[in-house]
């Protein structure tokens, strides 16, 4: 059920993204600032479509992270995937498998949120700075470290999370019991 609530929630945040993005767009000036500091402090400057740039990339990568969910629910092989665990995973029969890897599937599916939050910080910091309005220093910085706090909450979590059903598909299936869909 979690794995379904962060798939909405990236798929709202990739359509807001893109409609802020796109209504931001028709405001800019012809150039605006591309690349930033950790501070915020515009390096760069570039065209005005360099913001739809940054869309195309971040939807990119969002696309990037969906196919890759979306082979690692459908190939229950792990021939290509590394994770946690991997050994353990390839002792379960398939069925099994398939429930364990719903844990790496939400575990891709929460760094997608933690994408789109770039995207969205960047694109924000563009927009504004490009108005003459750049964010407070601070208030990137605190962006930066909390989006960075998240990532490597979300490292740890996936194996401790992935151990945990392994553990417990290892029991069920040790008293022969069949997986639950």
């Amino acid at each position: 059920m979690l794995n379904w609530l962060l798939a909405a929630l990236d798929l709202l945040l990739l359509l807001g993204l893109w409609g802020y993005g796109l209504l931001a767009y028709e405001k800019l000036p012809d150039r605006i600032p591309t690349h930033f500091d950790l501070q915020g402090n515009a390096l760069a400057w570039g065209p005005r479509s360099s913001l739809l740039q940054v869309l195309l990339i971040f939807s990119g990568l969002a696309a990037f992270i969906v196919a890759l969910s979306a082979l690692t629910l459908r190939d229950a092989r792990l021939t290509w995937l590394n994770v946690p665990h991997k050994d353990r995973l390839l002792r379960l029969p398939p069925a099994a498998r398939q429930e364990a890897l719903s844990v790496v599937w939400g575990f891709l599916w929460a760094l997608l949120l933690a994408v789109l939050l770039v995207a969205w910080l960047i694109t924000w910091m563009m927009a504004r700075y490009a108005h003459g309005t750049p964010l407070p220093g601070g208030l990137v910085i605190a962006g930066w470290v909390l989006i960075l706090a998240y990532l490597v909450l979300l490292a740890s979590l996936l194996g401790r999370s992935l151990r945990g059903v392994l553990e417990r598909l290892e029991d069920r299936q040790g008293r022969g019991q069949a997986p639950q869909p």
